[in-house]
């Protein structure tokens, strides 16, 4: 199910938040939460109901080996359930993709199975081997079967995160909150804000972005400005799109009374790669600093094993995101930017101006999102040869005359790709400003909610929910929704 489509906004969402609420008002608070656990496993199943079973068989084991590691400490109990957890992500998520390459590697004739994806699965996996490591470490103290498998569960996150920890989640169940209209009117406003940057932008940059990188995988030879169109273009639809899942899970998690942790802090302001994963999917950085960079040695070693951990955690970080050589590619060249930044940042205090360290950080991220949008490397390398002009550049005449709205700045040349006109690269340029210079959703939130007299912004909101709801004609998916 998903958060951009009729039957979830005016059905699912309606009725899971009369009964939640309806039961709490009644002072049943373990029933409110059963509602809304149940509502959390249809929601899962209404797309691939067999895979709820997987789920379910998952939180119950977790919680059984948590259960033995409260009780007794045994690191072979903690190895068993992490190993447990990893070989169902491999199974499920890179079977396949181990044949493809031992077939490639060795020319052998091996046969893959046909495995669909579980919704989710290398989301919920990290939160529950993260949750069996804290337990391991005395940082759980006790547990409830009904407020774990709502942790895990819990819909607003389920799907495409944010990753959330035991420790943010869990005692917010425990909470008898009252109803609180404020945190309503903040709900709405993530909510419709987040579904406007979806439907309305994210979508549109799509049909950009779409034809450029299909082209390019049938070989065909993305001149300049096509592949720094499309480039530029996926940059700011993969943001507009992970942030607006985001902002609205953050939305729907309050009209529960629930806070999740914000994703994402105007990551494209950032002024070097180091900073730029300080802001962006936040809570994916954190999951692999705290159990998987720092478990490794982190920076406490020596400086060789500094750089191996960085590299080893970002390529596994890629590798998380896909069973694809693009995706490792991708977190290997992140974490050779890193590399880079960290030695240049140890030997020079020069200090660089704020607005291009900005345009430079954006333009090393996109040319990293090139590797994370192909489906394979041979359209990687179409599109890294239009971005270096290696297939020209050739601006059509009529451009050149005058810089005008309706003149094709790209001649068709016989590709499927749509015309880009100056005014497309005007909207991209008008984006870029927007993201440089506006605030994050939470900020608009939050200076909404100190307003003595929010009717006009009230009105703003609605009108942003009301035109994304005409325009969401055909519900596209969140691209981390295959993650």
């Amino acid at each position: 199910m998903l958060f951009n489509s009729y039957y979830f906004i005016f059905v699912f969402l309606p009725i899971s938040f009369a009964l939640y609420h309806l039961a709490k008002q009644n002072k049943s608070f373990k029933v409110a939460k059963f509602f809304l656990l149940l509502s959390s496993w249809y929601f899962y199943a209404y797309l691939e109901p067999k895979y709820l079973i997987l789920l379910i068989v998952s939180i119950l084991f977790n919680y059984k080996l948590a259960k033995l590691l409260l009780k007794n400490k045994n690191p072979n109990i903690l190895f068993i359930g992490v190993g447990a957890h990893l070989l169902t992500l491999v199974y499920f998520k890179y079977f396949n993709f181990f044949i493809d390459t031992i077939q490639q590697i060795s020319g052998l004739s091996i046969s893959s199975s046909n495995i669909v994806l579980p919704l989710a699965i290398s989301f919920f996996t990290f939160q529950q081997i993260a949750y069996l490591v804290d337990v391991y470490q005395n940082k759980v103290h006790s547990q409830n079967l009904l407020d774990y498998s709502l942790f895990v569960s819990f819909f607003a996150q389920l799907i495409a995160g944010p990753i959330v920890h035991h420790k943010d989640i869990i005692p917010q169940f425990a909470l008898s909150r009252s109803f609180s209209w404020l945190k309503i009117q903040s709900a709405l406003i993530f909510f419709s804000i987040g579904l406007f940057k979806k439907v309305i932008v994210a979508d549109t940059l799509a049909q950009f972005v779409d034809p450029a990188f299909l082209a390019a995988s049938q070989s065909y030879p993305i001149t300049f400005v096509e592949s720094w169109g499309a480039v530029c273009a996926y940059s700011l639809q993969i943001y507009f799109d992970f942030s607006a899942y985001s902002d609205m899970a953050v939305g729907l998690a309050l009209l529960f009374q629930i806070d999740l942790i914000h994703n994402f802090n105007r990551p494209y302001q950032a002024t070097n790669i180091k900073e730029f994963w300080r802001r962006w999917h936040i809570s994916l950085s954190l999951f692999l600093k705290n159990y998987l960079y720092i478990p490794l040695g982190g920076n406490r070693i020596s400086r060789f094993r500094t750089k191996l951990n960085l590299i080893i955690t970002m390529g596994l970080g890629g590798l998380w995101h896909g069973s694809q050589w693009t995706f490792v590619l991708w977190g290997l060249l992140h974490g050779l930017y890193l590399l880079i930044y960290e030695s240049i940042f140890r030997v020079t205090t020069i200090k660089i101006p704020r607005l291009f360290a900005t345009i430079f950080t954006f333009f090393l991220v996109s040319i990293a999102w090139v590797l994370f949008r192909s489906p394979d490397l041979h359209t990687a390398i179409t599109m890294y040869q239009g971005l270096f002009t290696l297939n020209g550049i050739e601006l059509d005449y009529r451009s050149i005359e005058a810089f005008s709205l309706h003149y094709p700045l790209i001649q068709a040349r016989n590709t499927p790709l749509p015309y880009f006109s100056f005014y497309q690269m005007y909207c991209l340029i008008v984006l870029l400003f927007v993201l440089y210079f506006c605030p994050c959703t939470k900020d608009i939130v939050d200076y909404i909610k100190i307003q003595e007299k929010p009717l006009l912004w009230s009105i703003l909101i609605s009108i942003l929910f009301v035109f994304s709801i005409v325009c969401l004609e055909q519900q596209h998916q969140f691209i981390y929704f295959r993650f």
